[in-house]
Parts: structure tokens; sequence; C-alpha cells
């Protein structure tokens, strides 16, 4: 029996492609029927009479193109794409029949024109061919390689995204929107972008104290305190709208009003009086729970925290019942006004104005060591195991004469001082790894309350790595973001 018999007698499909089938795999080389040689060239007339036909041997007489050539044809095709996104197909036709034949396979020459008579006629269901054929090579690279790759799908993909992926062009057009929030058909969602950009929920006396202020000073409720020498801060810019076309780093943010001596559990709400840094802020034991206590400090003077309330309104009670104590009598002039409003309010919202609340109270026995900034170090400890938390290698006293010999010492003193306090740290290294990380996170604690620029990189390390390993990831990215950019003073906002 011939060959032509055998094949015409062969019950399989054939395959598409005929002559210029590609597929090498023995699973499609046994599912579908293929011409003997001898026939490919009337095979293919008879299933494509309409398109003109390379002969095979013009494909083998044509001079091949070097690779550069191939290269330059292809960023010329690229470019006419990118800049006439909407042109013709002829053009494209045009392209395609330009590249460069495969070196593996002479076959392959005319496999864009084949397929696009499928996609034209788009009839029949998908087959195997169908799934096969879309995992033809993108990038630059193969095309230059072998002729057989779509250059009409893969200079559509590179002109949507001609610098990246397309994945990266997505990521970066939803970096965009959220920060500048460009599309008016979707609400702006303070809360949201507070989480998403300071990385802790705020609670709801913080949106009440909004409201007050904005009853207070409806054009203006950031400054309704003004007159006792408060300005609401941090994500009340948020609430206050001055966020809505702001587009930052992720880091820039967690620096928004951060002092210097703020450790990452402290996020600033209110600002005071700029010769001393004063401010006011939510501390949190957790990023995952709500904070216990509001604190305040001088962030130009020292590290030392005061417990303020356990809400704003308290808190801001806490201030003017000092500044009443301060024997301004112009301040004064304003302080009994608004302490009457603030505790009228506070009554009616069923909140605390008390610096020392039972919420305060019971934060205070989970405290599992003291700290230089007085606020006490809550972490999970298990008493009978003793597990979560050790003392350091040094006492308080000692570690807080060297620590401060160390900010005062001379460039050639410094060395002497650092290896004093090498054991400490490698000390607190060994606890880490030994699960008792509290260790750590006192440790930095206690470098950062002393202001040794010096032992930012350290901070940063002792901090990172022990919230982390205590599930407090927002407080580690916190305090790495506030090392690597330290600052001074009281010009802090990123706005």
């Amino acid at each position: 029996m011939s060959a032509l018999e055998k094949y015409e007698n062969d019950p399989r499909t054939p395959c598409r492609y005929g002559e210029k089938c590609y597929q090498k795999s023995v699973e499609h080389r046994n599912k579908f029927k293929h011409p003997p040689k001898k026939l490919k060239r009337k095979f293919h007339q008879q299933n494509n009479p309409s398109k003109k036909i390379k002969l095979d041997d013009d494909t083998q007489s044509s001079p091949a193109n070097s690779p550069q050539d191939n290269s330059t044809q292809l960023e010329e095709a690229k470019k006419k794409e990118c800049i006439s996104p909407s042109g013709s197909e002829a053009e494209d036709d045009k392209v395609e029949q330009n590249a460069p034949a495969s070196s593996n396979d002479t076959e392959d020459t005319d496999l864009g024109e084949v397929r696009k008579n499928e996609v034209i006629s788009s009839s029949g269901s998908e087959t195997e061919d169908d799934k096969i054929e879309q995992k033809a090579p993108t990038s630059s690279k193969d095309i230059t390689k072998d002729s057989s790759v779509d250059l009409k799908d893969v200079k559509k993909r590179e002109c949507i995204s001609p610098s990246g992926s397309e994945g990266d062009d997505i990521d970066q057009k939803e970096s965009t929107s959220e920060h500048t929030n460009d599309n008016e058909n979707v609400p702006f969602d303070p809360k949201l972008f507070i989480k998403s950009r300071f990385l802790v929920d705020l609670p709801n006396d913080f949106y009440q104290f909004w409201e007050f202020c904005k009853q207070l000073k409806p054009t203006d409720p950031s400054n309704a305190l003004k007159s006792v020498n408060l300005e609401l801060v941090g994500p009340f810019d948020v609430l206050a709208g001055k966020f809505k076309r702001v587009k930052r780093p992720p880091e820039d943010y967690l620096r928004h009003w951060r002092f210097y001596y703020d450790t990452p559990e402290l996020l600033t709400v209110l600002k005071g009086d700029d010769s001393t840094g004063y401010h006011i802020g939510y501390f949190y034991d957790s990023p995952n729970e709500p904070p216990q206590v509001l604190v305040s400090n001088h962030g130009t003077k020292d590290g030392v925290f005061t417990k303020m309330g356990d809400n704003i309104f308290a808190a801001v009670c806490s201030y003017l019942g000092e500044l009443q104590q301060s024997g301004d009598p112009f301040k004064k002039m304003h302080v009994g006004k608004f302490l009457t409003q603030l505790k009228t309010k506070a009554q009616k919202l069923h909140l605390s104005t008390s610096a020392h609340s039972e919420k305060i109270k019971k934060r205070g026995n989970k405290i599992v060591a003291k700290t230089f900034n007085k606020i006490g170090l809550v972490v999970p400890y298990a008493r009978k195991t003793q597990l979560g938390y050790r003392e350091l290698a040094m006492g308080d006293k000692d570690l807080m004469v060297l620590l401060n010999k160390l900010n005062k010492a001379s460039p050639e003193q410094k060395n002497k001082y650092l290896a004093d306090l090498q054991p400490v740290l490698t000390f607190a290294n060994i606890a880490l790894d030994e699960c008792d990380f509290g260790t750590g996170v006192k440790l930095g604690w206690e470098l950062l309350f002393h202001g040794i620029d010096s032992l930012n990189a350290t901070i940063a390390q002792f901090l990172g790595n022990s919230n982390r390993l205590l599930g407090r990831e927002a407080f580690a990215k916190i305090a790495e973001a506030h090392m690597n950019n330290r600052k001074k003073g009281c010009d802090l906002s990123i706005l």
C-alpha cells in the first residue's frame, strides 16, 4: 500500500497545520494524522487555497539574517506598533513575513500566517493544538531564535508595558490609585487609609474627638485647640483631607510626626510647643489590639513618656490641667472653657477623664519589666516557665551609666565603651534564640532612649527581629523606617 493510500485510509483527524505542523510531541503525532513528505505541498494548497505559499526552495535559498538584524527588525516592529497601536493588519502581516526562519526547523516559516487564518475563521471548538499554541515564547530573545512566535501578540504585550511586565504596570496603577484616590466613583475611606499607611487601627474616641473639634471650629478642626497651643496632627491629617492627593513611599507615612525618642509603639496625634517638642500619642502594646493608654513626651529634651489617660479626651484634660498650673495668664483664659466642654462631651460618651483609669491600672499588672522611658514593657510572658523575657546581662543602673558615657564620649573613647556594651548585645541575641523575645524589645528601647545615632542600626536590628518574632510586624517596619531616617526637631510632617 502506497503512502498516499495509508494517509487516506487513516481514520485519525487530519492535523490542521498539515505540512507546517511544528508539534514534535508523541501524543500529538498519535492523535492527528499528517501527510507524507511527498504530499506536503499538495495537502497545504488544498487546505489553504486562498493563501500564497512560500516555497521551501525560496526559504532555504534566502540568506539567513544575523541575530543583530533580527533584533533590529524586532525593535522597529515594536516601535511602529507602539506609535500606531490601531494600525492595519497588513502592517502586522508584513512584520510577520520578515521574521527570520528558525535555524532548527525551516518548516515553521509560515506558522504566523497559518495561525492568523485560524483566528479569522474561528470555526470549531478549542483543541489540544490551541492549548499548546498559547504557550509560544513571548520574550524578544525567544523571537530572534524562533520565527514561529506570533509577533503581533508579543508587540501588543510590550506596548502595554514597555518598561516591565504587565503585572508590574498594574501594581503601579493600583499603588497610584491608593495614594491619590483618583477614582471619584470610589469614596475615600479614612479608616482603611489610616490602617494601610500607619499600620494600626485608631479607637472610637479618636474619631469622636475629631467630631468634637469640628463642632468647635467647623472650618479648620485641626486648629480647634490652637488657643491652648495644641494642633491635631498625624492620622488627624487624613481626616482633614490632607492626604487625598499625596503619593509617598510607604516608609514616609511611618515617619509622619514621629519624634526623635518615639518608640514604634507610639503614634502621635497632638502636637504642642515646638520649643520642647511636646506631643501626645496613642501607645500600643500590640498593633493588633486597641491602645490602652496615651502618653506625652518632650521630643527635644528626653525620651521619658508620661501617662495621660486611656482616651484622647482624658489626655487633653490632663494637658489642660497641667497648663492651669503653669502660671501663664494668657493661656489660663482659655483653659477653663475647654475643660468644661471636654468633660461634658466625655461624660456623654461614657469616657473617663482620669489620667489613672482602670484600663491603665490593668495594663500595669501586665508589665514584665521597667524601662528607661517609664512606660513599662508588656510582652507575652509565661510566669511558670519564665519564657518570654529575661533580664539583660547588665543591670538598669549600670547600663544607664554606660550609655550616658557612650553618648558623651569622644571618638577615641567610644571604642572602649562599645566593647563594654558588646556582652549585653550578645546576651540579648542569645535570649532571642531561646524564645525570650521581650529581652530584645527592652534593649532596643533602652538604646533608643539615649539618642546615640551610631547605634541606630543596632536599634533597628533588635526592635525589628524581636517584634517579628512576637508577631508584631507593624512595629518592626515602623522601627526600621524610623531608624533609617531618624530626625531631631519638630519639622516632622511629610506633607
